[in-house]
């Protein structure tokens, strides 16, 4: 949609491009901002270091298109290139924090449109597409680090995918954002059907870039892959497991995309894994009052919030797949620092279908009771994910690793220790002597 289309602003009022700034500029803050584990900024994260920013030291640019854990992580890698050709490498963890804020802000430019032209009200769709910023799942597990970049790439490919964009630069941003996404996360391939749609729909040709561009991307990430590396124990797979597959999407999707992963988490706590699927028909219910509505604006976003569901669900079921479902078992002490990430693509499309369904209804009850829960959850998982600062400093490994090289490391890369510590696997970084002199 193009942004000059948005409704008209009075005389001397603030235009919406002003507020959608505003709120850009608060999100960016927040997410850097420390929680109360600590500052995620400082550290390196996992695959951050381990894989991606390892492989950039060795070869450079050749990773680019190397397959880790079967498949390609083309947007990750590409991040963590530019920050570490563009900074100092002390300050590798910053510029990557500092690259997933400004990623997540424009995420939520490629959204807004989308939700503008449903709604008619920039406001409303600010609201929805605000999401990849706030969702109170993202400040966990995947704040601040490129390793867990995939998860908003699958719903901005979602959305990016629905839009018919108007002017041609953003139409550009979105085919390049499209391509790259979806040689980021194999997940990608299940919207498929949606890029299908948008070629068959587009009045033009421009409005066809971004569905072609995701076509090329979709076809290099599938015929890079290598199904072997992702296989898991029957025992746990998925099919064999469907109870515990209902309470995955129950919980880990409704329950925390509605209360946050902290919320969630004390709700178990009180009430049990069988009180929290219960409580998740509460969300449920808001939706499908909204679809069954005959109401003007709920048969406006009835496909919409259809569509985001069905979306939503598809990935995470896509997710559940390839997990082992024994492993990641909800319990009456699930915690945070269990995969919170699994919840993070179907919280980011659900959200926006909650927020419709409330614009749909027009009833202001539901909506600041709608908008109440999700600013607690917004602040109760403030605090983060304490696995994502359970290590050491970036730039005290970097220290490490240039004494060792200046004691004499005969040229040898040092290997040196990154977050989290005290997990069953071990994360490292190796630091070329040259990358430190």
């Amino acid at each position: 949609m193009h942004l000059s289309t948005l409704p008209r602003h009075r005389l001397g009022a603030s235009p919406p491009h002003f507020y959608a700034a505003a709120v850009s500029l608060i999100g960016f803050i927040f997410l850097l901002v420390p929680r109360l584990t600590g500052q995620v900024a400082l550290h390196l994260h996992k695959e951050d270091g381990t894989i991606f920013l390892s492989d950039f030291l060795a070869r450079g640019w050749m990773a680019m298109l190397e397959p880790y854990s079967g498949y390609l992580h083309v947007m990750a890698r590409l991040v963590v290139g530019i920050v570490v050709m563009a900074l100092p490498l002390q300050l590798a963890s910053w510029g990557i924090a500092v690259s997933m804020a400004l990623i997540r802000m424009g995420f939520m430019w490629l959204a807004w449109p989308f939700f503008t032209k449903l709604t008619q009200s920039w406001r409303w769709g600010l609201a929805c597409a605000s999401v990849f910023i706030f969702i109170p799942a993202g400040q966990h597990e995947v704040l601040g680090n490129v390793t867990n970049l995939r998860w908003f790439c699958d719903a901005i490919l979602v959305i990016i995918l629905l839009t018919s964009y108007r002017r041609k630069a953003v139409t550009i941003t979105a085919a390049v954002v499209a391509a790259l996404c979806v040689m980021t996360d194999p997940l990608g391939l299940i919207v498929a059907p949606l890029a299908i749609w948008q070629l068959v729909r587009a009045c033009g040709w421009w409005e066809r870039v971004p569905s072609l561009t995701y076509g090329v991307g979709a076809a290099i990430q599938f015929f890079s892959m290598n199904a072997s590396e992702r296989a898991i124990d029957s025992d746990g797979a998925l099919q064999n497991n469907l109870l515990e597959a209902l309470v995955q999407v129950l919980v880990r999707g409704l329950d925390v995309t509605a209360f946050g992963v902290t919320g969630s988490q004390i709700l178990i706590r009180i009430s049990g894994v069988a009180g929290a699927c219960v409580v998740a028909m509460v969300p449920l219910a808001l939706l499908i009052i909204a679809v069954t509505r005959r109401s003007g604006n709920a048969q406006k976003a009835r496909p919409a919030i259809v569509t985001l569901c069905v979306a939503g669900g598809a990935l995470l079921m896509g997710t559940l797949f390839f997990a082992d479902m024994q492993a990641i078992a909800i319990t009456d002490w699930w915690t945070p620092a269990e995969p919170s990430r699994y919840s993070v693509p179907f919280a980011l499309l659900v959200t926006p279908a909650l927020i419709l369904a409330a614009w749909a209804l027009g009833n202001r009850l539901v909506t600041y009771l709608l908008a109440a829960v999700l600013l607690m959850g917004i602040a109760a998982d403030f605090r983060g994910d304490p696995w994502n600062t359970a290590g050491p400093v970036w730039s005290d490994s970097v220290s490490e690793a240039r004494l060792a090289c200046a004691d004499g490391a005969n040229g040898d890369p040092v290997v040196v220790q990154i977050t989290p510590e005290g997990v069953a696997m071990s994360w490292t970084a190796t630091i070329p002597c040259a990358a430190v002199r």
